[in-house]
Order: structure tokens, then C-alpha cells, then sequence
């Protein structure tokens, strides 16, 4: 009797011994110095500040579009650090235990390679823009290197078994990077024991696939490259059950666009709000309505609308999650009611600095409610996605830490 198919959303992760590359620490050399946290708003011109002051800044190869090194020549650059002995090769094989604390936030992960195509073994639960992955492809065939991993949440069995808590209370990591300007640490062990290895491999499999967290468009463009340069991707499996992550919105921001403009749309009525009240009052919308809050550095209102007549603005139907469909709509149908070139909106995750570059740039901050993270894993395994950076889980690992070369590199 041939065996029931299983279901492919039921197929665990196979992931495999990966041989990175670090920074090599020396007294002229701080690792914290040279690596940085995710950048969740983009600025040229402090990123170029940033990379001018360290040289071995792993910016080089992260950022060359804004003019830190030019793309053709990050290739080089890695080439030349390896030479140097800026950064050097582990010396075997392995899996990885990955901790870390941000802001008082615990984090515990194992990072591996997981081979390409990485959608056919994680789920995504956001959508893409194709001008970003371009970008991805771009970066990633000039450096020849993953900079960072592609975060993936598992919520089976804790990955942290007793064999893995063994090895790495026994042993010291291979990095141990402490940021003196913030509550900021980051442990990395590699990890040998054949029973941790065992227990690691068992888990993945019995678990159901995990839903993609942070890397949705690395992953398209890793996926979309492929062969010769890329096999596999760099993958970080978050251990849900023993670590404290949060969900948060990221924030639109919108040009060009004032409140005395959307007052006076039709069937608009906004309602003014104090700092602070912004998380509850959006989550205390009346059934059959949404709301989102609209704010710059001075003003801060909510504007609450039923579902049918944010409907009625553009004549697209929208297929929305049924989570997160306030930024769904936002997207479908507010934005191109109001004539909203969606090319032009910016994303910033600190609604305190959105609401600046809203200042700045002569429009509003636009604020959205933020799923629970059980939530947003259980519509992705359900084959919901929800739109470009409708949020943002974290802590997120520091780039730089551990870098997967390509096979050319």
C-alpha cells in the first residue's frame, strides 16, 4: 500500500555543516566595530560615514549601491580581507549555535546552509518588491558572500537540547561579541558533538517547515542565481520556544502628503490622538472597520474607516490575509485612492523617526497594527502573504557575524 503523501508545508529543514568566514579579532580590529545590526532605515550618507571610518567595515561588501565601494569591486575587497587575514575561514566544517541579547530580548538559533531552492524548505510570510531582489542579485554577484543569514522561525521542539546547552556551557564560542554602546551581545559556538549534530537534525525533521522571518528578498534572489555561484544559502533557525522575540509594524512613509488634504476627502473624519496611545487605539477597532494612524513630528491623528467603504475607493478587489489587512488595504486601495506613488513610500521601523522623515519630506507617517508572531506563522503556513514589510520580528542577528562565501569566492 503506497503511503499517504505528506503534506510539503509538513516537511522539515534539512540543515547542513557550513564553513564561513569571520572576522579576525587583533588589537587593532574590534569585531563590534567592523559588523552592525540590520539597517531598518535606510541613509546613504551615514552609511557612508559609517564604512569611511573603518576601512575593513563590513559594509564594503553589504552595501556597495551607496557608494561605499563600487559593486564591481566588492569582489576584490573580499578577496583582498581574505588575503590580508582581515577575515579567515572556520577551520572545519559545522553547525552553529547562535545567541544573542538586544535590548533586555534573548535570542537562541542554530545556523547552517540549507540547499537552493530555500523556498521549497521555508515559508514566507511576506511579499516582495522585484527592484529589491534585483538589487540582491546585484550585491550578491559582485561580493560573492552572505553577509548575513536568511532568519527562519522553527516552533517544534526546542532545537537548544541538552546535548547543544552541554557543548556550549562547556566549551567557548568562537565569537563573543560585546557592543559597549548598548545592551548588545552576541555568542557563536560551532558545534561538533555528534549528539547535538543528532538531536539538531532529528528536531528539523519532525517539525513542520519553518516560516521565513527576516531575508524574504535575498532568499528570491539566492533562489532566482542559483547555480554556479550559489548552492546554498545561510540560513539561522530561530528557536521560537526559548527565545523573546517581538513583532512589530514597519511604518510608510508618505510624501507629500498633509492632513488638511486627507481631511477633506469624502467620508473622512480623523480623529486626534496623544503620543502614546497609538498601539491601543488601533487594536480597539470595532468589527467590519479599519484603522491606521497618520502622523508627522507636530500632528497625530487615527482615522478609523469601514471595511466596505475603503472597498468602494478603487475598484481592485484585494485578496488580504486575515491578518494584517490594514496594511493590505492600505496598499490595495487607500494609497491609489489618494493618487500615492507606491515607488515613493519609504519603510522605517522607529515610528518616533518615521514620523521625522515625514517632517522632512513633507508628508505623514502612516502606522498599522502588528500581528502576534503565532498569528503570522499560522497564516503563512496556510499560504497567506502579506504584503512588502508589513513587519518586523526581532532582535535581528548583527551582519557581519558569520559570512557564507559563494563557490567563485
Amino acid at each position: 500500500m503506497t503511503p499517504p503523501a505528506r503534506d510539503p508545508a509538513q516537511e522539515g529543514l534539512h540543515l547542513r555543516p557550513m564553513r564561513p568566514l569571520v572576522y579576525r579579532a587583533s588589537p587593532e580590529r574590534d569585531v563590534a566595530s567592523v559588523t552592525m545590526p540590520p539597517v531598518e532605515a535606510w541613509d546613504d550618507g551615514r552609511l557612508r560615514q559609517l564604512a569611511a571610518a573603518n576601512p575593513d567595515h563590513v559594509l564594503h561588501l553589504s552595501a556597495p549601491g551607496v557608494g561605499v565601494t563600487a559593486a564591481a569591486g566588492a569582489g576584490a575587497t573580499l578577496r583582498e580581507w581574505r588575503s590580508a587575514g582581515v577575515i579567515t575561514a572556520t577551520s572545519e566544517e559545522s553547525l552553529f549555535a547562535w545567541t544573542w541579547r538586544v535590548g533586555g530580548r534573548q535570542v537562541r538559533g542554530v545556523a547552517g546552509a540549507v540547499a537552493l531552492p530555500l523556498a521549497a524548505a521555508a515559508v514566507p510570510h511576506e511579499g516582495v518588491r522585484p527592484a529589491i531582489v534585483r538589487d540582491r542579485q546585484q550585491q550578491l554577484a559582485q561580493a560573492g558572500v552572505q553577509v548575513e543569514p536568511i532568519v527562519v522561525l522553527h516552533d517544534g521542539s526546542p532545537l537548544f537540547s541538552e546535548s547543544v546547552n552541554r557543548q556550549i556551557t562547556r566549551e567557548d564560542p568562537l565569537l563573543d561579541v560585546q557592543v559597549t554602546d548598548g545592551d548588545e551581545r552576541h555568542r557563536i559556538w560551532s558545534l561538533t558533538d555528534s549528539a547535538a549534530l543528532s538531536s539538531i537534525a532529528s528536531l528539523l525533521a519532525a517539525a513542520p517547515k519553518p516560516v521565513v522571518a527576516d531575508g524574504h528578498h535575498r532568499l528570491r534572489a539566492l533562489d532566482a542565481m542559483g547555480s554556479p555561484t550559489w548552492s546554498t544559502a545561510m540560513v539561522l533557525v530561530v528557536d521560537t520556544a526559548t527565545s523573546d522575540l517581538s513583532v512589530g509594524s514597519v511604518h510608510r512613509v508618505v510624501p507629500d502628503l498633509d492632513i488638511a488634504w486627507i481631511q477633506e476627502q469624502a467620508g473622512t473624519e480623523l480623529t486626534a490622538l496623544s503620543n502614546g496611545v497609538e498601539g491601543a487605539w488601533l487594536s480597539a477597532a470595532d468589527p467590519g472597520h479599519l484603522r491606521w494612524v497618520l502622523a508627522d513630528d507636530t500632528a497625530l491623528f487615527g482615522l478609523d474607516l469601514a471595511a466596505a467603504s475603503v472597498h468602494a475607493m478603487h475598484g481592485t478587489a484585494a485578496v488580504c490575509a486575515p491578518i494584517a489587512r490594514d496594511t493590505c488595504h492600505l496598499h490595495s486601495h487607500l494609497l491609489p485612492a489618494w493618487g500615492i506613488d507606491q515607488d515613493t513610500l519609504q519603510y522605517v521601523h522607529n515610528w518616533t523617526q518615521a514620523r521625522r522623515v515625514a517632517t522632512r519630506h513633507g508628508g505623514l507617517a502612516v502606522r498599522t497594527s502588528a500581528p502576534t508572531l503565532d498569528r503570522i506563522i499560522d497564516a503563512a503556513r496556510a499560504g497567506h502573504t502579506l504584503p512588502h514589510k508589513a513587519t518586523s520580528i526581532g532582535p535581528k542577528p548583527r551582519i557581519g557575524l558569520l559570512m557564507l562565501p559563494g563557490h567563485s569566492a
